[in-house]
């Protein structure tokens, strides 16, 4: 496995996936793909903009970019606070 470390957040990802970081105006996007099918990303926002919104524009970007789309609610605890994700 390889190991991110940056912006205070650590995970790890699979040896063979490859990784972009990028900066924006303050915010930072960190995406892992497997170079096909898969991948996982993480937008850092530092205006911090109200959750709903941002899970609305991001669900329907997405549903826009691709023709099937599953979405499934999720709230966790992430760094010992409330985090929804879809």
């Amino acid at each position: 496995m390889q190991r991110y470390k940056n912006h205070g957040i650590a995970f790890q990802y699979p040896e063979d996936w490859m990784l972009e970081e990028e900066n924006n105006e303050g915010d930072t996007t960190i995406t892992v793909t497997d170079g096909e099918t898969s991948f996982w990303s993480l937008h850092l926002m530092r205006e911090r903009p109200q959750v709903e919104e941002v899970i609305e524009e991001i669900e329907t970007a997405f549903k826009g970019e691709y023709d099937e789309v599953d979405v499934e609610r999720s709230i966790k605890q992430l760094a010992r606070r409330e985090a929804e994700a879809r």
